[in-house]
């Protein structure tokens, strides 16, 4: 799989992060994976140039943002106080 380039524009996050990617493909993707690799959060990357994800039901802790665009991948680790 290819990759992708991502990145997250407010690191640590409180209670929504704001990332970009160069996803080209309508169908992109994004998971939220917490420590033990558990998917917390799921759902559609939108058209727009910065992303933002609502984290207010997340616990503090160290996450895993995965962004899946057709055949390419790209991954940013964050904090969230």
């Amino acid at each position: 799989m290819a990759t992708c380039k991502i990145e997250i524009l407010s690191n640590p996050v409180k209670h929504e992060l704001v990332f970009s990617c160069d996803c080209q493909c309508d169908e992109a993707v994004f998971s939220i994976s917490d420590h033990t690799g558990h998917v917390q959060v799921r759902g559609r990357v939108d058209t727009s140039s910065k992303h933002k994800i609502s984290l207010k039901d997340l616990s503090k802790g160290i996450y895993l943002l995965s962004v899946v665009d057709g055949d390419r991948m790209a991954q940013a680790r964050f904090q969230k106080v």
